[in-house]
């Protein structure tokens, strides 16, 4: 293609978007990365973490005056708000989502069914969501919002991320038969819930203890063992 699209979830310190901006160097490519962040004081605080002649730091000042970042190769623009919300409001389709919360037990804002359903929204055709995160009720959330999910290679742990996408053929390693049935079979894959993209840390988690609750009461298992 010509200019990759990248929604980057989660600026944080800023090594995911860095890492694409360099790779599309490395292959002479472009890419076009739009970046959301809650906390303001994130950049900041990372200029602190890079040398100072470093080009991270330059891209890390640039973007903490400017909000924009921009080369040969491609840019950065840094959004900074309640990604929901900004979700909502982005009317392109995305080549690459990168979804790079806290844990879903920590920020399960992110990681909602409904939150799921946006970035969906905002997937290319041929587009993918990649995540580090291997958590079940994560998986189930994209599984139930109609998208094809896999893992990617474990690195550093024993499990590795998760690879959602719209087409199959987008897909490089499936998840196992055992994977789809925890998901699919017991409360471990319910998804957490957030229907009005407003919603507390604090009321997701008692809503999706609530429902699993009420999925025990009919029957379905905390775990699914095979038989």
């Amino acid at each position: 293609q010509d200019t990759v699209k990248l929604l980057d979830i989660g600026f944080g310190l800023g090594y995911n978007a860095f890492a694409a901006l360099k790779r599309a160097r490395e292959i002479k490519g472009k890419i076009k990365i739009t970046s959301v962040e809650r906390d303001p004081t994130t950049v900041v605080n990372a200029a602190m973490l890079f040398p100072e002649s470093s080009l991270e730091l330059n891209m890390l000042k640039k973007l903490a005056s400017d909000g924009k970042w921009q080369e040969a190769n491609g840019s950065i623009e840094l959004q900074y708000g309640d990604a929901r919300q900004l979700a909502v409001n982005l009317n392109d389709r995305f080549d690459v989502i990168f979804l790079d919360g806290f844990s879903p037990d920590k920020n399960p804002e992110l990681w909602t069914y409904d939150f799921i359903l946006q970035l969906k929204r905002l997937l290319a055709p041929s587009g993918v969501l990649a995540t580090y995160s291997a958590a079940y009720p994560v998986r189930g959330a994209m599984l139930r919002a109609g998208l094809v999910i896999g893992e990617s290679t474990p690195f550093g742990r024993r499990r590795g991320g998760t690879i959602a996408g719209l087409k199959p053929e987008m897909i490089d390693q499936s998840l196992s038969k055992k994977e789809m049935n925890i998901i699919r079979k017991s409360t471990a894959g319910t998804p957490y819930r957030d229907i009005g993209l407003n919603s507390t840390r604090k009321q997701i988690i008692q809503k999706h203890s609530a429902l699993v609750a009420r999925l025990r009461r009919h029957g379905v298992p905390r775990w699914y063992k095979e038989k």
